[in-house]
């Protein structure tokens, strides 16, 4: 790790690294926990199943569309704390491969971020940069992002096995109205803390009111591991950033072409925000930088942080998670380049 190879330069880098970033993963961490528990996830899944006539690949279906189009609004890493759960309650129900539904809700979070500005960082990142209309952005990705729905949707036809399940057999589950409403409130008021740069307070808050409705073991239910590996993460992330932006000046980035591939290439290496970060003022066409690092989001598990957290959460192996996400990758790499 680049940490442990420059430790004085990691120092400074701890300092430096986005902590908002941790508090907001911290909160939405103990609000997924909230979910589970509450019985909300469960109640979901059965409704989904119900309308879906019990297909599993209707309900599958159902849910990366619901994905895909949520994550627009509510940026990818936040959509895959709420929907990682509910696959994993889904692939139980419906005993379809629990590793193939995670990977296809991870790549789903990714491709539906892509066609707002506000649906991740580096478009937001992007966004202002550039200075174009939130309308004239979402007019020039939103192709990309229905072809990458409709192609995810081809690998869900030809991967899951099309079987049915009856509702008879799944008892009435209960549900804690108190415990789900309180996931609910908090995880509203932690997007609106967030867009006001007040992440802190939202976990505060989120600390606070779990423990008055789940009790002293809401401290319990953070994922400690997980935000240390993305401190460490952060940290590693910032001295490459340092490292390649220094090389990006002999680096010819004229044109898409070479835009886009650097783009997909680099979020492989230090994921697709510090991609963005060290590529964004050595390129002038927006459009591909964008789709780039879109693309480079679903290739490796390192290439979006809601990669990262999809597999942590779900419990899922590297091997696992890349045996489903790479066919698609590869795929939609050489399909984006017909759009350059």
């Amino acid at each position: 790790m680049l940490s442990l190879l420059y430790p004085s330069l990691a120092y400074e880098a701890f300092l430096s690294a986005n902590w908002s970033a941790i508090e907001l993963i911290a909160s939405l961490l103990i609000i997924a926990r909230l979910f589970e528990i509450s019985g909300a996830l469960e109640r979901l899944a059965l409704k989904i199943i119900e309308v879906a006539g019990g297909s599993a690949k209707a309900s599958i279906f159902s849910l990366i569309i619901l994905t895909w189009f949520t994550a627009a609004f509510i940026m990818n890493d936040t959509s895959i704390f709420i929907f990682t759960p509910l696959a994993i309650v889904l692939s139980r129900m419906l005993k379809t491969s629990k590793s193939r539904i995670v990977a296809y809700t991870a790549i789903a979070a990714n491709i539906g971020s892509s066609f707002t500005p506000i649906g991740n960082p580096q478009n937001v990142i992007i966004w202002t940069h550039y200075g174009m209309g939130f309308l004239d952005f979402v007019y020039e990705i939103i192709p990309f992002s229905a072809i990458g729905l409709l192609l995810l949707l081809g690998f869900l036809t030809f991967t899951i096995k099309a079987s049915k399940v009856s509702m008879r057999k799944y008892p009435p589950i209960l549900l804690n109205r108190k415990v789900a409403y309180a996931a609910l409130s908090l995880l509203i008021l932690n997007v609106v803390f967030a867009e006001l740069g007040m992440e802190l307070y939202g976990l505060v808050l989120t600390l606070a009111m779990s423990a008055i409705v789940y009790g002293r073991k809401a401290v319990l239910t953070i994922d400690y591991f997980l935000i240390a590996t993305f401190i460490l993460m952060l940290v590693d992330f910032g001295l490459a950033s340092e490292i390649l932006s220094t090389l990006l000046t002999t680096v010819p980035l004229g044109s898409s072409l070479a835009t886009y591939f650097s783009a997909i290439l680099l979020s492989q290496i230090v994921s697709n925000v510090p991609a963005t970060i060290i590529l964004i003022n050595h390129v002038e066409l927006w459009k591909p930088l964008v789709l780039g690092v879109s693309v480079g989001g679903v290739g490796s598990a390192i290439g979006s942080l809601a990669n990262i957290i999809a597999i942590r959460v779900s419990g899922i192996s590297y091997r696992e998670f890349h045996k489903n996400t790479i066919p698609y990758f590869a795929t939609l790499t050489t399909i984006t380049i017909l759009l350059l």
